[in-house]
């Protein structure tokens, strides 16, 4: 019995140590998992920052590619305007040169026969008697 009171005078004398030493290692452990998950919250709003940044980044590129994109589209159709109407000019000057040359083959032929005539009356003049 004596023995037994010895070993619960121990185990009463040092418990309380014990617990305390392991209560502030656990206590330890959980400033380490408090740290740590601190330091996770911190490091995922900071990631969340950068990536919203990112991404704002990315949509103000986006709608500047999108200007120029409905920039470069209307400039494109205002030059292929540009070009039909080069086009149609160009079309209608050749009508009108083609116009022009059959109007002045036309011109040639009827000078041509106006020439004839001239020449024939001239024949016809020569072989009337002359006063």
């Amino acid at each position: 019995m004596k023995k037994m009171k010895f070993w619960f005078f121990l185990f009463a004398l040092f418990f309380p140590s014990l617990v305390m030493a392991v209560c502030e290692e656990q206590s330890a452990e959980a400033r380490r998992w408090q740290e740590a998950a601190e330091n996770y919250r911190q490091l995922s709003q900071d990631l969340l920052y950068r990536w919203d940044r990112q991404l704002d980044e990315y949509e103000k590129q986006l709608r500047e590619f999108e200007k120029f994109r409905r920039q470069r589209k209307k400039r494109l159709e205002r030059e292929d305007r540009q070009l039909d109407q080069e086009e149609r000019k160009l079309d209608q000057d050749k009508r009108a040169q083609q116009e022009v040359e059959k109007t002045g083959k036309a011109l040639e032929e009827v000078l041509d026969d106006m020439e004839k005539q001239f020449q024939n009356y001239r024949r016809a003049l020569e072989r009337l008697p002359r006063p």
